[in-house]
């Protein structure tokens, strides 16, 4: 790899572990804001907290062995910083109480989708073993925060009452 291609991996890589800590602090709201959840939310910060631990061991492997890696498909990065304004948006929101914990939910899991559909695997190759543990550790727990949060929709909606615009559908049938 050039010293042009890693100067921009790297920079790449510190907005990407930028990202995961807003998303931490956002799950951090949600904690604070729903207490009979916050067990979830709490799992949820530390997943992203531990997920910024692993790109800062991928920044120190690509820096230590930058020989050993190949340019993928990289993420662009005023993308992420437009996700990462959009985090910052909804964490004012929800300390204001303007998002509902179902709204919330649908928000995390769209925000974990987005991540899964840019999958990290992708922005780099290499045989290194070390990189190769940390990418597949990434993408799985990001795989099982999807799920994760879709259990929690589906048992909010399940004990969520039908709302008032539902009931007036039914008496105008």
């Amino acid at each position: 790899m050039m010293q042009q291609e890693l100067t921009t991996l790297l920079g790449l890589l510190n907005v990407m572990e930028e990202f995961e800590l807003k998303l931490a602090e956002l799950y951090q709201a949600c904690a604070e804001t729903w207490m009979k959840d916050e067990r979830f939310w709490r799992n949820m910060e530390r997943a992203e907290i531990k997920h910024a631990g692993i790109i800062n061991r991928v920044k120190k492997i690509v820096s230590e062995k930058p020989d050993r890696f190949a340019l993928g498909r990289l993420f662009k990065v005023p993308a992420i910083q437009t996700m990462m304004s959009g985090i910052q948006w909804n964490i004012q929101r929800l300390r204001k109480r303007e998002i509902t914990e179902q709204n919330m939910l649908f928000i995390a899991r769209d925000l974990e989708r987005s991540i899964l559909e840019n999958s990290y695997g992708q922005m780099l190759r290499s045989d290194d073993p070390g990189f190769q543990a940390l990418v597949n550790e990434i993408v799985s727990d990001t795989v099982d925060h999807h799920a994760y949060l879709v259990q929690k929709i589906d048992e909010m909606s399940l004990v969520s009452p039908p709302k008032a615009e539902d009931h007036s559908r039914r008496q105008r049938r």
